[in-house]
């Protein structure tokens, strides 16, 4: 998925969905703002559309309701409304930790826009894939550091000798 459509947003209010499906397990794990870092960063959405997400991570008072974010989506085209439902997915997966009402939000906006359960098996491969391409990349991060790590204590002890 290209993620095309999400530069065509025409309610901003829709993207509240994204912030409700990662404190929706009450945590936000650094995986789940990776997933939303590699779809979004690029998009240069602006100021107002990381605003609405931040405004659910800090539980500002302020922020969108979850009802009305899927009102927004429900009113937006059905390629738009299928790459947020993937990203929701993609969300969901990246902690290792599906949590009911991560589910729970999938669903009721799937029941908006009018999706069925095969457009969520549709994607479960390529959800995979992205995720699995985060683990390792998490992973060669932190075999990386800690061989530098070693190498420096390893250092630190030769040299002190």
């Amino acid at each position: 998925m290209k993620f095309d459509y999400l530069i065509q947003i025409k309610d901003y209010n829709l993207l509240a969905i994204i912030g409700y499906m990662i404190v929706c397990d009450n945590h936000i794990h650094s995986y789940e703002l990776k997933v939303l870092d590699l779809f979004i960063k690029d998009k240069k959405l602006g100021e107002d559309a990381y605003n609405i997400i931040n405004n659910i991570l800090n539980d500002n008072d302020d922020k969108v309701t979850l009802n009305s974010a899927i009102l927004a989506l429900e009113k937006e085209s059905e390629e738009l409304q299928k790459e947020i439902i993937f990203l929701l997915m993609c969300i969901r997966n990246a902690d290792d930790n599906k949590h009911p009402k991560e589910n729970e939000i999938i669903e009721k906006c799937m029941n908006a826009c009018g999706l069925s359960k095969l457009d969520l098996e549709y994607f479960e491969d390529d959800v995979r894939n992205i995720i699995n391409n985060i683990n390792e990349e998490n992973k060669n991060y932190k075999n990386t550091n800690e061989n530098k790590s070693k190498n420096i204590l390893v250092n630190l002890i030769c040299c002190a000798s």
